[in-house]
Order: C-alpha cells, then sequence, then structure tokens
C-alpha cells in the first residue's frame, strides 16, 4: 500500500463545519470562557474578533514583521498576560500574506507548551504546497485545532469545511456543533465529498492556481515600485500607501471609481493603531479585465494622489 499523504488526517479526527468561520466560532466557544484572552498577529482576520466578541473574550495583539508573529513579544505576553489561546494563519496572514517562518512554528509549539495554551491554526486561505510551511499541527497536535474549508478552493456558496482536533477536546467541539446547528446540513456535505472525489476538483483547483497566479503577477507588473506583499498565488495583496498618504482617502476615491479595497482598519486587533495600507482582493474581480481596469484606476490614484477633505467647525 502506498504511504498516505504528507499531511493527510484520520476521518475520526475531524469536526464537519459549516465553512470556517463556523470553525473558528466552535474552537473559541470550546475552548474559552467569558473573560479569558486570546492573542492573534496585531493584524489578523476579521472574522476572528466578531467571534471572540461574541463569546466575550479579550483579543491580544502580538507584533509581527516580515517573518510573522514575534514570538519574542508573544513569549513576553505569556509571561504577564498568558491567553487561552493563540490563533495564527501561519502560510499567509490576513491581510498582509506575510507567512510564518518555520523557526518560528517551531518556537510556537514550544511556548504552546511551556506556557499551556490552544493554538488555533486557520488554512483556509489554500497554497500550493510548495508554498505552505509545516502545519502547526504536525509540530504540536495535542493542543492545535486546524481550521480548512472548501469555499476558497471549490466555491464561495459551499458553506462546508473541516475542524482537525486533538481527542482530548473531541467531545466539547460535538457539543458545541450540536447546540449551534445540530450538523452540517448532509445535502452539501455529499456535494462536497462527490466534487472532492471527482475528477473536476482537480481540474478546477489547477485552474484556481493558475488564475491566482496570473493575477498576481499582473498586480505587482501595475505598482511596481511600491512594497507590496503577498504570496505568489494568494488571493490578496497588501499595500502600504507611501507617505503621506492616508488609507481612508483612497478606499473613498477608489469606491467612487466603483473600485472597493479595504483599509487596514477592520484587521487590527483592540486599539491598536491602523497603518496606512490598503488590502486588494485580487480574487474577487469577475474578470482579468475588470481587475486590470480596477489596478490601472489604483495606479492612477497613486499617481495622482486624492485631495482629503476636510472642515472646521
Amino acid at each position: 500500500m502506498d504511504d498516505p499523504p504528507r499531511h493527510a488526517a484520520e476521518s475520526e479526527s475531524l469536526l464537519v463545519t459549516q465553512g470556517g468561520q463556523h470553525g473558528i466560532s466552535l474552537a473559541l466557544q470550546a475552548l474559552t470562557r467569558p473573560g479569558e484572552r486570546i492573542a492573534a498577529d496585531v493584524l489578523t482576520y476579521p472574522g476572528l474578533l466578531t467571534a471572540a466578541s461574541q463569546v466575550h473574550l479579550k483579543p491580544l495583539g502580538v507584533p509581527m514583521d516580515d517573518q510573522g508573529m514575534d514570538m519574542d513579544a508573544l513569549a513576553r505576553l505569556c509571561s504577564q498576560q498568558p491567553p487561552r489561546l493563540v490563533y495564527v494563519t501561519p502560510d499567509q496572514n490576513n491581510p498582509t500574506g506575510t507567512p510564518l517562518s518555520e523557526a518560528r512554528r517551531e518556537r510556537l509549539a514550544a511556548l504552546a507548551r511551556r506556557h499551556d495554551f490552544w493554538i488555533v491554526e486557520d488554512g483556509v486561505q489554500y497554497l500550493p504546497e510548495p508554498e505552505r510551511g509545516t502545519p502547526i499541527y504536525r509540530l504540536a497536535p495535542e493542543r492545535t485545532l486546524f481550521i480548512f474549508s472548501t469555499s476558497k478552493v471549490l466555491a464561495g456558496g459551499l458553506r462546508i469545511g473541516t475542524l482537525l482536533a486533538p481527542p482530548t477536546v473531541r467531545e466539547r467541539l460535538g457539543t458545541a456543533l450540536r447546540a449551534q446547528s445540530w450538523m452540517a446540513p448532509p445535502l452539501m456535505v455529499e456535494a462536497v465529498c462527490r466534487w472532492v472525489a471527482s475528477e473536476e476538483s482537480d481540474v478546477l483547483l489547477e485552474w484556481l492556481i493558475e488564475e491566482l497566479g496570473e493575477r498576481q503577477r499582473m498586480a505587482r507588473e501595475r505598482l511596481t515600485g511600491y512594497a507590496i506583499s503577498s504570496r505568489p498565488h494568494g488571493n490578496n495583496l497588501w499595500l502600504p500607501l507611501p507617505e503621506g498618504l492616508r488609507s481612508a482617502v483612497f478606499v473613498e476615491a477608489l469606491a467612487q471609481r466603483n473600485v472597493l479595497v479595504s483599509s487596514a482598519e477592520p484587521f487590527c486587533v483592540g486599539s491598536e493603531p491602523a497603518p496606512q495600507a490598503l488590502r486588494l482582493c485580487l480574487s474577487a474581480a469577475p474578470s482579468r479585465s475588470a481587475l486590470t481596469q480596477a489596478l490601472d484606476t489604483l495606479a492612477e490614484l497613486l499617481a495622482e494622489p486624492p485631495a482629503a477633505p476636510w472642515q472646521t467647525l
């Protein structure tokens, strides 16, 4: 018999969820109590912050750099205000696209054991295997929950995902799932299973990787000279604005031209100040031509920044 895939998981370790956001909510409900602290990158997925608010948790932001979450800063936080869990998107931070280095993945696992906190690893933002690092759940399987979803891979409307969890918390997760919705819709689960097992899913995944790679290339070509960051086949691109420019002004000016982007504000943990930057969701454009038009509009505004409106009382 052939060896199983390197990242394969046993079926009994998986809980079927209604997408990645549902997986986050289940993890927080099962692992935390109201008032406890959780930690994440200082810029992180807004869905985590919303889910944390729903169960009355206190999110703490951990500084990051071009290697991902700063483990020295996390160690200091653990010595002062130990979090109940740490949420990470190690292959590409959302919004910046920054991956967590291999050395920091290993240190995160070590810190989790030393300070007895859980790790919630979000792998919803799919990348081809050569661009992925070692999964955290392989480094600390006894204290890591791994979240995946088909929505970013097969179709946005397929709200089906999986939550990989160690045996010690599976019963708690199952209880939380039954309390919320009893189960993921069986018909949708069956549709996903059949699609994954068919050759069509491989064709779609190949197309997706190629399309995102081309869109990233297009964006980098049109934004040459700016300090952008992204993964070669990621959905998003992070654009820190040049000195003196304000993201709120750009978001509004682009919206007036039917180009929608996000500022850093929704991704900030707690009261951390938002950097002047934009997150571009390259996968959202319905076609390459639409993306080209949007990127050209952005490039024009960057070359001649819009004036910031102001008034006094």
